[in-house]
């Protein structure tokens, strides 16, 4: 915010395939139980303001793509009927109670260097409706055992969707597999397998536009913002629209105004 309001800098953000999400233990992995209730996640989901995340805490988050489901707006296959569901603190509020934990729910929310910000502001607004978090930041290292043991609760995270521009490769990473999967929902897994191996475009955009509407009904991995590559540059340069790409600058495109 300091460099946009200072007219000498300017701030380009490139999207790619980057995003930040939260997934939430729906299979009980981790054993705190809660998050086995889709009420409370659904409640935890309401309760993010996930826009002003994007806006506010993304780097370059005014020009990160807003995304609809856990997946970028241009992959293949990237299509939901069903909305994430909404910034709504009161209806938060009354899903937990409805869930017999008025009381509260206390969670822990895993979050790496990268993801800490984002965890912080997930952190902020879980509180303003009853949920106390902790958050734990980790390495890589830890990362990819602590997923293998079972042992998130929440973590928020990014993705690169394996550099594919397509929603199946999305659904196989955070379904069907036994490390990544918090969730175990039989149908999305079924449809990761059948989508591996189909030629027919109509019929598995529709299936994976399937797996997309139950994740984001059940609030399984919830999509926070695309995750852009933001450059702070003088306001004085001239930069064509593939000067810069998420690879970096090419620099000999450069020009002065």
């Amino acid at each position: 915010m300091l460099f946009r309001s200072d007219k000498r800098f300017a701030i380009t953000a490139v999207n790619g395939l980057q995003y930040f999400y939260l997934y939430l233990d729906a299979a009980d992995r981790s054993g705190v139980g809660a998050l086995k209730d889709a009420k409370v996640r659904q409640a935890i989901a309401h309760a993010i303001d996930r826009d002003a995340i994007r806006k506010e805490i993304i780097p370059g988050g005014p020009d990160a793509y807003a995304m609809k489901a856990v997946c970028i707006p241009f992959q293949i296959g990237c299509s939901s009927s069903v909305p994430v569901p909404a910034y709504d603190p009161a209806r938060a509020r009354a899903l937990l109670k409805e869930a017999g934990k008025e009381t509260g729910v206390e969670i822990e929310l895993t979050a790496l260097d990268r993801s800490r910000p984002v965890a912080e502001a997930i952190s902020g607004y879980l509180s303003r409706v009853g949920i106390k978090s902790t958050i734990k930041t980790i390495t890589f290292t830890a990362y990819t055992k602590l997923q293998a043991e079972g042992k998130f609760q929440a973590l928020a995270h990014i993705y690169g969707s394996g550099g594919v521009p397509d929603t199946g490769q999305i659904i196989n990473f955070h379904f069907n597999n036994t490390i990544r999967d918090y969730a175990n929902n039989a149908r999305i897994n079924e449809i990761g397998t059948k989508i591996e191996t189909m030629f027919d475009e109509a019929e598995r955009n529709k299936l994976m536009q399937e797996a997309l509407d139950i994740n984001n009904r059940e609030a399984y991995v919830l999509p926070l913002s695309g995750a852009p590559q933001a450059f702070l540059h003088s306001s004085d340069l001239l930069l064509p629209s593939t000067t810069l790409n998420g690879y970096g600058i090419t620099l000999n495109a450069v020009k002065w105004k």
